[in-house]
């Protein structure tokens, strides 16, 4: 607990109380005259290009309408409300938007509680078949077998111009993790696990490439019709800032 002194101006002061503040909205505190817990959702910032809750669907809360389609998977208790479950064969999939690539800087950051094992891509818009061949690399985040969060950026779309940061920390098996990357300063791409900045760093592209195919949460856009590097887990409050 942390005591809190405040002032309050009434016909009748009330003295100081020791505030207890938890996770349970809407409940009074005892030994406090009139004081409540509010439980508000934060509400995104004007640069935020989207957030995906996944309170049940996989609407989009930004304002920006990146709304997601989802296949197979389904919605569970999460680390805030309910989270996106895929069992290894699931995706959910956004339409393209002028929102979700063309800047050069980025953040995306999640909760997830992730199933090791295998490789598991959390989002990405990163299109690429050697065969075809099509080059529409953008970015990925994703999770390896053994814990190991990357993430990309690229400036062309092709292989050559892509740059692939792995962090030297893990996270744990079947454990709500935070997870964020980003290249805020515009130079370097930094991980960031449970708050922590991981030690290793990569130097960000100059620009980012902007494809005009779609992004993907839980899975990898193997083809135009293909996909592999399911995620095996969950996935909870994902955010994409174009900073």
């Amino acid at each position: 607990m942390i005591p809190l002194n405040f002032t309050v101006t009434a016909d009748e002061p009330l003295d100081t109380c020791l505030l207890s503040v938890d996770s349970t909205p809407n409940q009074t505190l005892p030994n406090c005259q009139n004081l409540s817990v509010i439980s508000k959702e934060y509400e995104p910032t004007s640069g935020t290009a989207a957030w995906w809750h996944f309170n049940g669907d996989a609407a989009d809360s930004s304002g920006n309408s990146n709304h997601g389609t989802v296949t197979g998977a389904s919605f569970v208790a999460g680390k805030f409300g309910s989270a996106l479950y895929c069992d290894g064969n699931d995706y959910v999939v956004v339409n393209d938007s002028s929102t979700l690539d063309g800047f050069n800087e980025i953040t995306i950051e999640t909760w997830v509680k992730p199933i090791l094992g295998a490789r598991g891509s959390i989002v990405n818009k990163y299109l690429y078949n050697y065969t075809i061949p099509i080059n529409e690399r953008v970015y990925e985040l994703d999770i390896s077998a053994d814990g190991h969060v990357s993430f990309a950026l690229s400036s062309n779309g092709t292989g050559a111009g892509t740059v692939w940061l792995t962090s030297n920390g893990t996270v744990n098996n079947n454990t709500w993790t935070h997870i964020a990357a980003a290249t805020s300063d515009g130079t370097t791409m930094r991980i960031f696990i449970n708050g922590e900045q991981d030690p290793n760093t990569a130097v960000a592209p100059h620009s980012i490439h902007s494809s005009p195919y779609n992004l993907y949460i839980g899975a990898w856009q193997w083809s135009p019709t293909d996909m592999d590097t399911y995620f095996n887990g969950e996935i909870d409050e994902l955010i994409k800032n174009p900073e």
